[in-house]
């Protein structure tokens, strides 16, 4: 009896050692990815915007919506555009002209520098570190062609973003209309008519889109 215990034992062993090896050997595989945010995920508030500087020692991060031929974007009076936007980096004041450098600002002023109280244009933070951009267009004496919105640190001293740096933007609507934000141009100087905008002053940002918290 002890025999034949001992030789079953002996064959179950080995029966082991040939299952084993007969398993396929798993990969270890990544696990598949989640789904990734879109346009529509902004449009719908699931999602924001992140512009990150690929170049450094730069002023200002800028949006331009402009629209040649229909004149979309060609903003007069009680015409409403709105943002919003956070960034670790301190943002200060903005300026807002046409696509021809011409401002917006009431008397024709270069910027608007955002006032820690009471701001005219610019409320927040809220509890998620948002802050809203809002202005109502004035009257203009000289036609006015599309919207450049540029945020930046700019008063006493202008502290320069540095590569790696980002703004999140969210939100972006003219007359209640909600807007994407487009990557630059792979042509003329990678400016976009709508979404971002750059010349030597910006820091050419790569655009990328994030699920909210």
């Amino acid at each position: 009896m002890k025999k034949f215990f001992v030789l079953f034992l002996c064959l179950l062993a080995v029966f082991v050692i040939v299952s084993c090896k007969a398993e396929p050997e798993q990969e270890n595989t990544p696990a598949p990815a989640g789904p990734k945010a879109t346009d529509e995920d902004v449009l719908e508030g699931r999602a924001f915007y992140r512009l990150t500087a690929t170049i450094g020692d730069k002023k200002r991060f800028c949006l331009q919506y402009y629209d040649p031929e229909e004149g979309t974007f060609d903003a007069g009076e009680g015409d409403v555009f709105s943002l919003k936007y956070r960034s670790a980096h301190e943002i200060d004041c903005f300026f807002l002209r046409d696509s021809s450098q011409k401002s917006y600002l009431p008397e024709g002023a270069k910027n608007h520098q955002i006032l820690d109280v009471d701001d005219p244009y610019v409320t927040g933070p809220d509890e998620d570190g948002w802050y809203t951009l809002t202005y109502t267009f004035l009257a203009y004496g000289s036609p006015m062609a599309g919207i450049r919105i540029e945020l930046a640190d700019y008063i006493d001293p202008v502290v320069k973003f540095v590569k790696g740096e980002y703004i999140d933007i969210k939100d972006v609507t003219f007359n209640g209309e909600k807007l994407t934000i487009e990557e630059d141009m792979e042509t003329d100087a990678e400016q976009s008519n709508h979404g971002i905008w750059n010349n030597s002053d910006h820091p050419h940002p790569e655009l990328s889109i994030i699920f909210n918290d």
